[in-house]
């Protein structure tokens, strides 16, 4: 395994990756959080954001980008047999990158991980409501709470588990940086603001 490149993550709004569940009757989301307290975006999640953006780019036209998703990600879920048998996850292929959890930077991590009262500033609460077509007037108990985490810049590394193909290394980076301009937002609820972001990456 070879770290290659960190892919920068300047996220520019209020964002969450969530943990599906409540906090009591006072917040119907949360956020998720590492053992420290420190809110993070999983590498899987990144993982299929990249794949996505490589196959789109392959579905575009781009140069060299058909194929490359699997090439570069695995296959996902169930594929198709010669027989249309659906073939279990364990035995498709794997990808030739591992893409690590974005957190903070070590330092900044360091600091929040040790003040709780810092570590509380990184999250806020967002309230939203459905609003009656007919009265335009809010829906009763369609109240929501969520927790959501301030925007912040977050590191993810990526690394190489196998042999590249034609074009080596460069030709992996080059891919990447291009797919990387295909990134609008992370986290949940991207389709309604949440986690604009701007990401970059640097190589190793």
């Amino acid at each position: 395994m070879i770290r290659i490149a960190t892919l920068r993550m300047d996220i520019l709004s209020y964002w969450r990756c969530g943990t599906g569940e409540g906090r009591s009757a006072m917040l119907d989301e949360t956020c998720l959080r590492d053992k420290h307290g420190l809110p993070f975006v999983p590498g899987r999640h990144l993982k299929g954001l990249l794949r996505e953006a490589v196959r789109q780019l392959g579905e575009f036209g781009a140069e060299k980008f058909e194929g490359e998703a699997v090439s570069l990600f695995g296959e996902i879920g169930f594929r198709r047999g010669p027989n249309q048998a659906p073939i279990p996850r364990r035995r498709t292929k794997p990808g030739l990158l591992g893409v690590e959890s974005a957190r903070l930077a070590q330092g900044d991590a360091a600091y929040f991980a040790s003040n709780a009262d810092a570590r509380a500033e990184l999250f806020r609460v967002v309230r939203s409501t459905a609003i009656d077509r007919m009265t335009r007037t809010a829906r009763e108990t369609s109240l929501r709470q969520e927790e959501v985490t301030i925007p912040l810049t977050l590191f993810a590394g990526i690394d190489l588990l196998g042999q590249p193909g034609e074009g080596g290394q460069e030709a992996i980076l080059d891919c990447l940086d291009q797919a990387t301009m295909m990134f609008r937002s992370v986290g949940a609820k991207r389709n309604r603001a949440l986690g604009r972001c701007i990401v970059t990456l640097e190589a190793a």
